[in-house]
């Protein structure tokens, strides 16, 4: 496949520096993003095969690949899924639209914030607030049944979906999709944080149970 250059529409030197704090700079979120990106990949190719405008191969088998190169200081990410066509990358990487984006980055450029950030960030509880309104919006609306006791009282609530939905939801869906691709559950206890297996176990159990329905498809054969 031939180089393809573009422009960005935007000046490059006051963008990248919010692109490096944000992403780049936390190993973390950078790790997950790449990985989120070959999910995206493979569930495209998916929904291709879905839709018949594909066809997998026999004996396809999803996979993302993270390949470590300690002496060369390098990480690889790779899938088996489909990426962007060269006029998605032409539309979405090289002319790239941030509209209003030069006025936004003037009315900080001059305000310090905390943890040298160089955008205001909001809290947490804010942040699922914003959540819960765009999952309203986008009309997230499924009932679902919440079963709790009080003492020897049994309380049952249906709630809107939307409700429900926080920064947390995304973190335990990561942690699922990845323990249910297969991917070691040490890897994923590194880039999640977390230290103790047991914090991990109740993540696995639902991984297993979303492997043995897929095995128990082959009764229906």
């Amino acid at each position: 496949m031939a180089v393809k250059k573009g422009t960005l529409s935007i000046d490059s030197e006051n963008i990248f520096p919010i692109i490096k704090k944000w992403v780049y700079s936390d190993h973390d979120i950078f790790v997950r993003e790449l990985v989120s990106n070959g999910c995206d990949a493979i569930t495209k190719l998916k929904k291709l095969d879905m839709m018949g405008e594909y066809e997998l191969p026999e004996g396809y088998k999803p996979k993302i690949e993270v390949i470590v190169n300690p002496e060369e200081k390098t990480m690889k990410f790779i899938d088996n899924g489909l990426g962007m066509t060269a006029e998605e990358v032409e539309e979405y990487i090289t002319q790239i639209a941030f509209s209003g984006a030069t006025q936004f980055l003037e009315k900080y450029k001059d305000i310090p914030f905390q943890n040298n950030k160089a955008l205001p960030v909001v809290s947490n509880q804010k942040m699922n607030e914003y959540l819960k309104e765009l999952g309203e919006l986008a009309e997230i609306d499924e009932p679902v049944r919440e079963t709790y006791y009080k003492g020897n009282e049994r309380i049952d609530e249906v709630t809107p979906k939307y409700a429900l939905l926080s920064t947390h939801t995304g973190r335990r869906t990561f942690i699922c999709n990845a323990l249910a691709l297969g991917i070691p559950v040490q890897v994923v206890m590194k880039w999640t944080g977390h230290s103790d297996y047991k914090a991990m176990k109740p993540y696995i159990d639902i991984a297993d149970d979303i492997k043995i329905q897929a095995m128990n498809k082959f009764n229906l054969l």
